[in-house]
């Protein structure tokens, strides 16, 4: 006897997948997760047999404070629970949340790739990633979520190098005074 999900059941598991697992992990601001999921988007399908969904025309994702924009999503489903891959496209496609310590995660990409199974979020083409008030810019940047490293290749600029901008912090004395 094969188990199969409903067409229902895979795209409510699916959405909310897609959400809870295409956040920063640590980072993100875990009541996210128990806010609603909403999805809007121009036209949607389901395969419940290649256990798949697909999300176009001006994909707007919401939960809590995470934030997706995209032309289109992909969600593949077929390896089953904790294999998934959730691919959003645009020009560019964004994602973005609020952290634990209040601050904004971003990032943007032509094409954002997210894998469960390993938790790496993979940025390709135009792709910046943006943390506290620190950001790097490559042509493919791997960020991964558990362990907090991100590893950037290349870039569309002239000498084909990546960019990495940090910020120093600003602490104040006693006084008040930088």
């Amino acid at each position: 006897m094969r188990n199969r999900l409903s067409l229902p059941a895979l795209l409510r598991s699916a959405a909310l997948a897609l959400l809870v697992t295409a956040s920063f992990g640590v980072l993100a601001d875990k009541s996210d997760f128990k806010q609603t999921i909403q999805i809007l988007s121009e036209n949607n399908a389901a395969d419940g047999i290649q256990k798949s969904g697909y999300y176009s025309g001006n994909v707007h994702i919401t939960q809590g404070s995470l934030v997706i924009d995209a032309d289109e999503v992909f969600i593949d489903a077929k390896d089953g629970p904790g294999n998934e891959v959730f691919i959003a496209k645009g020009k560019p496609a964004s994602y973005q949340q609020k952290a634990n310590d209040g601050s904004m995660i971003k990032a943007v990409a032509d094409e954002i790739r997210y894998t469960l199974n390993n938790r790496v979020l993979t940025l390709t083409d135009n792709a910046e990633l943006h943390l506290q008030s620190s950001m790097v810019k490559a042509e493919r940047i791997e960020f991964d979520m558990e362990n907090e490293q991100f590893n950037a290749k290349g870039s569309d600029n002239e000498d084909g190098r990546t960019i990495t901008i940090y910020q120093p912090s600003t602490q104040e004395d006693a006084n008040g005074n930088p």
